[in-house]
């Protein structure tokens, strides 16, 4: 394979350095492109879904007691807060209500 190597792609290399660089450049971008265009049809696909998910009414979040009901008091406290909106979102995070402030 080294013999190969030395007989026919050595001289080519040696006389041709430009070329040699072009055609590994030409290789490089076409794989950056590639990458890119996979990256935006993931992103546009992601988007579509989630404006899919939001025009038919499903649910970003769902609240679910282990056992029995949940108190109403919960809602407003869950309402109220932030924490489950924004760009990042933690679903495994667990609620927890601040401790109540004196109010005047």
């Amino acid at each position: 394979m080294r013999e190969l190597f030395f007989t026919f792609s050595w001289q080519d290399l040696r006389q041709h350095p430009w070329r040699s660089l072009a055609a590994a450049l030409a290789v490089m971008l076409g794989v950056a492109l590639g990458l890119a265009v996979h990256l935006i049809n993931a992103s546009a696909l992601t988007e579509f879904a989630q404006a899919t998910q939001a025009i038919n009414g499903q649910s970003d979040v769902q609240l679910r007691a282990r056992q029995g009901l949940l108190p109403q008091r919960f809602f407003a406290a869950v309402a109220a807060s932030r924490w489950w909106r924004g760009p990042t979102r933690c679903w495994r995070r667990r609620y927890r209500p601040s401790p109540r402030r004196a109010t005047r």
